[in-house]
């Protein structure tokens, strides 16, 4: 096995390099979305209970009204 060159050691640790500031760059992104899917769950979650707890009823149209009040 031949002895690495000054110039492979160059771009050996350019390769590392570029991989740790990819890496340190994507790092706080990774951590926005896991905080945006959490806090979004949270928010779907809360309108679930809501909802189950307040269910919606719907508005009575002007046929219901006259149907139940004959004249």
């Amino acid at each position: 096995m031949k002895r690495p060159t000054l110039e492979d050691c160059f771009f050996i640790s350019l390769i590392y390099l570029e991989e740790f500031v990819k890496r340190s760059l994507a790092l706080p992104f990774k951590l926005y979305m896991k905080y945006d899917y959490w806090s979004h769950n949270r928010k779907v979650a809360a309108a679930a209970k809501y909802a189950e707890e307040h269910p919606y009823t719907f508005p009575k149209t002007l046929h219901d009204e006259i149907s139940e009040d004959p004249p």
